[in-house]
């Protein structure tokens, strides 16, 4: 029983030491994209991860991001963390002052929900838009 458990202990190991060893995926060209935009009448937006800024979303990607949200001044009037595991974001309220909203990742990579594993990036994705 000791062997068994000792051998399960080394391949166990031993995978575990093959998955860190491989090359880390890397994609630079996937992107924030902007599926709706409501922020000033009813407070929401929803977002994806796609590979082209109005290309079709990648539905099993996500990414933690923060949301910056300025009035026309450029004066931040709202913030916050959403952790990606949703495209839709509501607020708790409409921000009718809002002009310009900057979503940016949190990390250098975004996670595949069906494999947990990382796609590097150079930097963190960001997204900067004007309000409608």
């Amino acid at each position: 029983m000791k062997q068994f458990l000792a051998g399960m202990g080394l391949s166990l190991g031993l995978g575990l030491l093959s998955a860190q060893t491989q090359e880390p995926v890397r994609d630079d060209a996937l992107r924030f994209s902007m599926v709706s935009e409501s922020v000033r009448t009813d407070g929401s937006f929803e977002l994806c991860i796609a590979r082209a800024p109005q290309g079709p979303c990648i539905e099993n990607l996500m990414a933690a991001y923060e949301t910056l949200v300025y009035d026309a001044s450029g004066k931040e009037i709202w913030s916050g963390l959403w952790m990606g595991e949703k495209k839709r974001v509501q607020f708790s309220k409409a921000l009718p002052q809002a002009q310009t909203m900057l979503i940016r990742a949190t990390k250098p990579f975004v996670v595949n929900r069906s494999s947990g594993a990382r796609i590097h990036q150079s930097k963190p994705m960001e997204l900067k838009i004007t309000l409608k």
